[in-house]
């Protein structure tokens, strides 16, 4: 910890006497002034300390990232580690009735959430900025917890660089072709930060790009061979109906943009919506029929309705489709007027691809 009571006041541990005795904030347990050369100043709960706030161990990336941030926010009035004895929390940083939560260790979808919740109880917001092991796993899933969506600027994360001491925000992040894409920004300030997100790009498309559209082909073609669960079942879904996964229609590739919230199986639903086309399904009978397979996550404890990025992918296909003369919609039902060619199987598909380029 940043600071600690002291004859009933908050003290800096930069500013901290080692005669005095200091208090936990939120046990009020004694606590520990630690000044030495590895770590900046810092307070610390005694061995074997039931404090539920405890959070000693912390890292030195942790420590001086809090103290920076602070400086970051300067000259806006904004407190470290202030104790919500309402929902036993304490915030890195509290900016008004915004929490700063500065992440640098492991933690998980359920603790995330009840953590946000609890700021909400408090009719507060929260924002969650991450430390540099996070951004080493940026590309993984398990990520997906800490995403925030911001009208304009897409799918966001942000991280903070204690060595640079400034705040990057990766935004516009979507799956193209299977892959996270992404455009990055760094603020110095909190007002160039505040100032700058009302001004959003203009473009946030991102184009087609054969070598991805190969790779993407490659990588199905690659979980077969390995045996990969979820591509298995799929694929024995397209034996069913005579077809191959790695054989799929071209339609499949065109929308080849999406948000996290879909990702890497988009291409995986594709297929299936063009598996379970028929003439005899309503639109939301087709979309529960083949999101069930899908099982799509629903870790995203900063977005609110996930559900509409879902129903928005899959509209964008069925629209495509519409599009394209394969289908048509009437008051939610789907006529087939022609069903989409398969390719006989992918060394094929591959060769007309290139051709065509």
């Amino acid at each position: 910890m940043l600071t600690a009571y002291y004859n009933g006041e908050i003290v800096y541990a930069q500013q901290a006497a080692n005669k005095n005795v200091y208090l936990c904030p939120a046990c009020m347990q004694q606590v520990i002034l630690r000044k030495g050369n590895l770590k900046i100043p810092h307070f610390a709960h005694m061995k074997n300390s039931d404090c539920i706030n405890q959070q000693d161990g912390e890292t030195n990336e942790h420590l001086n990232g809090k103290q920076q941030m602070i400086e970051f926010i300067n000259p806006h009035p904004a407190k470290l580690e202030v104790y919500l004895k309402e929902i036993n929390q304490r915030p890195d940083i509290l900016m008004g009735n915004l929490a700063i939560e500065f992440q640098c260790s492991p933690i998980g979808v359920k603790r995330l959430t009840q953590r946000i919740n609890g700021y909400q109880d408090m009719k507060m917001r929260s924002l969650w900025i991450l430390g540099s092991n996070y951004r080493k796993k940026f590309c993984s899933t398990s990520m997906n917890k800490f995403f925030y969506y911001i009208k304009g600027w897409g799918f966001c994360m942000f991280f903070w660089n204690t060595h640079n001491h400034d705040l990057e925000m990766r935004f516009n992040c979507q799956f193209v072709n299977s892959k996270l894409r992404y455009q990055k920004m760094f603020f110095y300030t909190w007002d160039e930060f505040i100032h700058k997100l009302k001004f959003p790009p203009k473009n946030l498309s991102y184009g087609h790009n054969i070598d991805n559209l190969l790779k993407e082909l490659t990588n199905i073609r690659n979980k077969i061979f390995y045996h990969d669960k979820f591509a298995l079942k799929l694929q024995n879904l397209c034996y069913s109906k005579g077809h191959d996964i790695a054989a799929a229609p071209l339609v499949c590739h065109f929308q080849n943009c999406t948000t996290p919230v879909v990702g890497r199986k988009y291409l995986y639903w594709k297929i299936l919506i063009l598996n379970y086309l028929d003439n005899d399904l309503q639109v939301e009978q087709l979309y529960k029929k083949s999101i069930e397979l899908l099982k799509i996550s629903e870790s995203y404890p900063l977005i609110k309705n996930v559900d509409k990025f879902k129903r928005q992918a899959f509209s964008d296909f069925l629209a495509d489709l519409c599009k394209r003369g394969y289908i048509i919609i009437k008051e939610n039902n789907i006529y087939v007027k022609k069903y989409p060619a398969w390719f006989h199987d992918y060394y094929q598909k591959i060769q007309y691809i290139i051709m065509k380029v």
